[in-house]
Formats: C-alpha cells, structure tokens, sequence
C-alpha cells in the first residue's frame, strides 16, 4: 500500500528562514518498500486543493509500486508533472535493499556503458537468468552509438524487471538538452525497430523469455 506522511506539521523546507527547530519523526522501512520525496510543484494545479494533488499521487504509487524505483520515479514525472508548469518539480526516490534487488536500474553516460554492461551481466548470473538479456541490451546501445557521439551524447538508461513471461527489458537514451542532431529520434526508433520518443528521448521495450 502507500502511506501519507502527514506527521510531520509545519511550513515546506525553505519556505521561509526561521530559528524554531523541524518536528521530526522515525519510519522503519521494509525490504523494497520506498521513500518518496517531492516539491510541491510535483502535485499542486491552481484549479484544485493540492490534497486533490498528493491523493493523484497516492494512486499513480499504488498502482505503479512494484516497478523498479527508477522507473517509479520516471512514471510519476510522465504522470503528475504538466509540462507547461511555472513551478520546479523536484522528486527523491529511494528504496533500501539488504537483499540483491529483484530488478536491475541502471544510468550512465553512453561512453561509459561497458561498466553498466558489465554490471548487468553480474545481475543476470546471480539471478540465475540468461545472459542474452545482455546481449540485447548491448545491440540497442549499439544502435544509439550508430546515431550520436559517444562522447558527448548523455546517458543510456537500463532497467530490466522479471515478470511472469521472462523478463522485461527498457533502454532509454537520455540526451542533453543542447544536443544539437535534428531528427535523431526518429533515426534511433528506426534503427531499433520499434520503441517510443518521452521527454528524456527515445525508449524501446522489449521481453526476454
């Protein structure tokens, strides 16, 4: 389920400059549960009360839960956020794990993608999956470096989640604002043969059984 902190009364940080001391509070988190932070800008629209905002937020959670906390986090900035708001969106997603994690999230620059291969590789053998997961992986970004420069193209972004089927795969290219390639997007999605374009730039999915 998902829990409101509303324990914790008073102003928002940096609201305004004051002496008196925060309340604070103690929450013991589980195995994978997940602490949420926001800015308000997150949840509140000037049509409605911004508890109409955080409750938005309550469902997007309650149903998105069980993805991996990076993609929790990307699911709820594609969902909340309205890209014509004046007001910053700032959002903290963290998940403490004492167990290997049961998904694998991975950022990093495109150029410093065989650490992250590397990473994934280590993943599946643990898990005891195939590592042809990898290998798909390894031709998507392939496809990314056909396209744009290594060196100054952003981040590739992997998530990889099991599910009943086998496992779930996401590779996202994350470019910089100022890249300055026209039509790269579109050269991206034809060279991987399907996928999508976000705000962050183009995604494929794909499954792995």
């Amino acid at each position: 389920g998902v829990r409101i902190l509303d324990d914790m009364q008073g102003t928002p940080l940096g609201f305004f400059a004051t002496d008196e001391l925060r309340k604070g509070m103690t929450v013991k988190l589980g195995q994978e549960d997940t602490l949420v932070f926001y800015s308000d800008g997150l949840v509140e629209r000037r049509d409605e009360g911004i508890d109409d905002g955080i409750a938005r937020a309550v469902a997007v959670l309650a149903e998105h839960q069980e993805l991996p906390v990076e993609a929790l986090a990307d699911t709820l900035i594609e969902l909340m956020a309205i890209p014509d708001n004046p007001d910053d969106v700032a959002l903290v997603c963290i998940r403490p794990v004492t167990d290997q994690p049961r998904h694998f999230t991975g950022v990093v620059p495109l150029a410093q993608f065989d650490s992250l291969h590397e990473a994934l590789l280590g993943w599946l053998k643990r898990e005891g999956h195939d590592v042809e997961t990898a290998d798909r992986v390894e031709e998507a970004v392939t496809a990314l470096r056909h396209n744009v420069d290594p060196e100054t193209a952003g981040e590739v972004m992997v998530e990889v989640d099991p599910v009943e089927a086998g496992l779930s795969v996401v590779v996202e290219y994350r470019k910089r604002p100022a890249t300055p390639v026209a039509g790269i997007d579109r050269r991206i999605l034809r060279e991987w043969g399907n996928g999508e374009i976000t705000p962050r730039g183009p995604r494929t999915r794909f499954l792995v059984d």
